[in-house]
């Protein structure tokens, strides 16, 4: 998305009237700094740092709790935005942004007078937060004077182009046009190889001034219990370019299979959530509608920045594109397993199979398996059993007992332990395979 910037009335009119929505007792502007900056700025020409700070609706699911967030620079200080610097005030627990392990998620930016920043925050709550608990979280922001900024509620009502960003240097691009470049790119690709053969392809790097720029990865996880469903996503992003990118919520949407479009929840549709590159970026997002496995497959689509201003083509899938979006469905409700799929799940150009082994006096099948995907390996609910079968038609089915390790969460080689009980009875056949929810994802022999 481009970023406007805003002459300093317009911008100074738009924060006022978001000021008034915050702390809802008439038209004072808020002060989030302390009385003696306050008065230093009216009686000194000397710089000053000055922050006002918004937060919108507290969302959560699979233990993680997000936020959408909005400050403005009203000092006439130039300052840096520190992700390090927010935190999140659960009663007396005071937690930092969310970072999965070693998934690199800190950001830092250049902040300078007149700014406005936006963008969403997620934190690990590792609990589901009453309506009273919610009501009682405090989000603050640890200023460069060592002042402490508490987020007020922003209304509701409030406009979007009253809080658009505009940080001086940082013009993030927006998704849907990462994805509408990447599928002209190869759909001009494609069609100059089929005119020549010989042809030469424009590089990634030439044609983006990036030479990362197809090594964006996007996934969704609906965390759905049963057939319950779900009213949230978790949106992952990892942005392994060279490039900033962001999306405005209501430049993203899911269709179900039958053709429903499903757009997020009002309550986001007028913030944005930001991809810094080099990061990985983890996000609850509230949807319109609820979502239900039985109306999957869902699959993600956006809009484009046609006009070079902002998004206002039609939706899109990204199936055409660099890594198209994936959307699975997850029973598991912590943040560590949520992007995990059993076997028979799992996309097939992902995961490999080798060095499988059995040993029927023991019960035991050891295999290796190698993922080259985000979505880690789910051997806790992948119903694995062990078919024997004659090419005469006998067949004898015996479960697996157990699996180890349960899950398999890094890209290196795993060797999983399957065991079954009377193996061995399998062993005459001519062929034993090994299925996962009724498919077969491993041949013995």
């Amino acid at each position: 998305m481009q970023m406007i910037k805003f002459k300093k009335y317009i911008l100074l009119f738009g924060f006022l009237l978001l000021c008034v929505g915050l702390v809802g007792c008439g038209k004072q502007k808020v002060t989030t700094t302390d009385q003696s900056s306050s008065s230093s700025t009216s009686s000194s020409s000397q710089p000053t740092l000055k922050i006002t700070f918004g937060h919108g609706k507290f969302e959560q699911a699979a233990g993680l709790l997000s936020v959408p967030i909005v400050m403005q620079n009203d000092g006439s200080n130039r300052t840096l935005i520190d992700s390090n610097n927010f935190s999140l005030h659960l009663g007396n627990r005071s937690i930092k942004p969310y970072q999965l392990d070693d998934e690199a998620s800190d950001f830092h930016l250049n902040f300078s007078e007149g700014n406005i920043y936006q963008n969403t925050l997620t934190f690990k709550i590792n609990q589901r937060l009453t309506k009273s608990q919610l009501k009682d979280l405090k989000l603050t922001y640890l200023t460069d004077k060592g002042t402490s900024v508490t987020a007020k509620k922003i209304s509701k009502t409030v406009s979007l182009d009253d809080i658009r960003q505009n940080v001086d240097g940082y013009s993030p691009t927006d998704l849907g046009t990462y994805y509408k470049k990447a599928e002209t790119y190869l759909k001009d690709a494609d069609k100059e190889k089929k005119n020549d053969p010989n042809a030469q392809i424009t590089s990634v790097e030439d044609e983006f001034e990036d030479k990362d720029y197809d090594k964006l990865r996007t996934w969704i996880a609906i965390p759905s219990t049963g057939n319950k469903g779900s009213n949230n996503i978790v949106l992952k992003v990892l942005n392994s370019t060279n490039t900033n990118f962001n999306i405005a919520y209501n430049d993203l949407e899911l269709v179900d299979k039958s053709g429903n479009e499903i757009q997020v929840s009002p309550d986001y549709r007028n913030y944005v959530v930001n991809f810094p590159h080099g990061k990985y970026t983890t996000v609850v997002i509230p949807m319109e509608n609820t979502l239900k496995a039985k109306y999957g497959p869902y699959k993600l689509e956006v809009r484009a920045d046609e006009s070079g201003d902002s998004p206002t083509g039609e939706f899109f899938a990204t199936k055409k594109s660099f890594n198209p979006a994936e959307v699975k469905f997850s029973n598991e409700v912590t943040d560590d397993t949520l992007f995990s799929l059993a076997p028979s799940d799992y996309p097939k150009d992902s995961i490999k199979w080798s060095n499988q082994q059995v040993d029927g006096n023991r019960g035991l099948i050891t295999v290796d398996v190698k993922l080259s995907d985000y979505y880690n390996l789910d051997n806790q609910n992948a119903n694995y059993q062990v078919i024997g079968f004659n090419d005469s038609g006998q067949k004898d089915i015996v479960n697996v007992s157990s699996v180890k390790p349960e899950f398999v969460a890094t890209t290196k080689t795993t060797k999983i332990k399957m065991h079954v009980k009377k193996l061995q009875s399998l062993t005459n056949y001519q062929h034993i395979v090994v299925q996962s929810n009724g498919k077969s994802i491993l041949t013995i022999k």
